[in-house]
């Protein structure tokens, strides 16, 4: 072969893998090339990383924040819920009394109404409850409604004793001590005995009317703020009030 030939041969031969001419990559070029892009991989990875993280903490900030708030309305919520159902009872009252007569289970709840009742007055600052016998007609109102089922005597020895003493007024305290004895002395004619409880508003209404009629005539009448009826009709429906502000579930109404 001659040298023309040879030379023509080599320009025509594709590259070969040994040929430095033609810009091979050796091994140790291959392990910088890959080197460089493991590196970059990484940071890559740990940009990819730290960005999760910081996304996951400000998700996690967002909602510590949020049930943050949330506990913060609940307590708004829950304090709210206490003075509504339970405007003037200071906190940890003990009661004790006999669990049956109370078919709702509620009768810490009963007796805080009932101390309510105590302070609650109507018209010209008189108190709705202003004497010993008033008892007998509240023990008739709760066992209407459903909540109490026990008698007036049982009242008396159960409910009235964690009343009183709860109550911040001496003598209030004197004027409403009732004893068996007081209950004893109702009269048995007596409308607080002799008409039932649904028609105590009907017949006061009916005899504050004949009260009037007879004022206009010039004739002589009872203080009509202070029949048995009329004290049965305004103790029924202030207690009545009250319950419902305690939220307490009543039957006949």
């Amino acid at each position: 072969m001659d040298t023309a030939t040879s030379i023509q041969e080599s320009t025509q031969r594709p590259p070969q893998v040994g040929d430095k001419s033609v810009g091979f990559i050796n091994d140790e070029t291959l392990k910088g090339a890959v080197g460089i892009f493991m590196e970059q991989a990484k940071v890559i990875v740990r940009q990819e990383f730290k960005k999760q993280l910081e996304d996951k903490d400000h998700e996690i900030s967002e909602r510590d924040k949020k049930i943050k708030e949330l506990e913060a309305l609940l307590a708004i919520n829950q304090g709210k819920k206490v003075i509504h159902l339970n405007p003037s009872a200071p906190p940890m009252r003990e009661y004790r009394y006999d669990y049956t007569l109370f078919p709702k289970d509620n009768g810490d709840v009963i007796i805080d109404c009932l101390i309510d009742l105590t302070k609650c007055k109507r018209e010209n600052d008189r108190y709705v409850l202003v004497n010993k016998t008033d008892w007998y007609i509240v023990a008739k109102v709760l066992s209407y409604f459903g909540v109490y089922i026990g008698d007036e005597y049982d009242f008396l020895s159960n409910i009235l004793p964690n009343v009183l003493k709860y109550m911040d007024d001496a003598k209030r305290i004197t004027q409403l001590s009732a004893k068996p004895r007081n209950f004893d002395t109702v009269d048995p004619y007596s409308p607080i005995l002799t008409i039932p409880v649904d028609r105590w508003n009907k017949e006061a209404r009916k005899e504050r009317e004949n009260i009037t009629k007879l004022k206009r005539e010039g004739k002589t009448t009872p203080n009509a703020n202070n029949t048995a009826l009329n004290r049965c009709m305004n103790i029924k429906e202030y207690l009545l009030k009250i319950l419902i502000n305690h939220d307490v579930q009543l039957e006949n109404y």
